[in-house]
């Protein structure tokens, strides 16, 4: 039977650990698995309005700009066409997770007829994690896609921000195969992970020693 005192240390044990457990978890970031968003729910027709799309946790959505749906060209169809189609204006859209954090790595584009610039941010609530920028060169005279590598690809973020602005001569461009991945926790968060274990191997010994 137990005394009294050790119920007390095992209550204040227990208690104690579930505070740790909790405050961890308040601190501890989502983390969403990995996708590559491919536009495959447009359903067209032709450089219909792209609007928004949702795959999986994942939804993108055009934020400025004039998008429209790329149903006979992509990698593979569809597509998503920053337009108007011979005349496209600079435009931008979004991508959010509705699981937490992600991380961006990549996408797939084509710039047709001449080049287009590109600046891909991203974001940790209000934080600019990374800034990316450049020129998509021009895919003519036969159109194709090209893939553009991100470089902080390890870095986690809840929002993506990509804008294009097409450069003279410019009659489209595409974007297609947008891979996003879960983020892995980084140091901060590892040593919450690390004090949450400590934690649970103290706990586990108290109650073996107060049995």
């Amino acid at each position: 039977m137990r005394t009294f005192a050790q119920f007390w240390t095992l209550s204040i044990a227990r208690f104690s650990f579930s505070g740790v457990a909790v405050f961890i978890m308040t601190l501890m970031p989502k983390f969403a698995s990995g996708d590559v968003i491919t536009f495959v729910n447009q359903s067209g027709p032709n450089l219909a309005p792209f609007v928004s799309e949702t795959e999986g946790q994942f939804t993108v959505a055009a934020t400025t700009g004039f998008w429209e749906q790329g149903q006979v060209f992509g990698n593979p169809v569809p597509s998503i066409i920053l337009g108007p189609l011979l005349s496209p204006v600079p435009g931008s859209i979004t991508i959010t997770s509705a699981a937490g954090l992600f991380t961006w790595s990549g996408l797939d584009f084509s710039s047709n007829n001449g080049s287009t610039a590109y600046d891909i941010t991203g974001f940790f609530g209000i934080a600019q994690r990374f800034d990316e920028t450049g020129t998509f060169t021009s895919s003519g005279p036969v159109f194709h896609f090209n893939t553009l590598l991100g470089t902080d690809s390890g870095l986690g973020i809840d929002r993506l921000v990509i804008s294009l602005a097409p450069l003279s001569g410019t009659t489209s461009a595409n974007l297609d195969n947008i891979v996003v991945n879960a983020a892995v926790p980084e140091p901060g968060n590892r040593l919450l992970l690390a004090i949450g274990l400590v934690a649970l191997i103290c706990y586990r010994k108290l109650l073996t020693d107060a049995r």
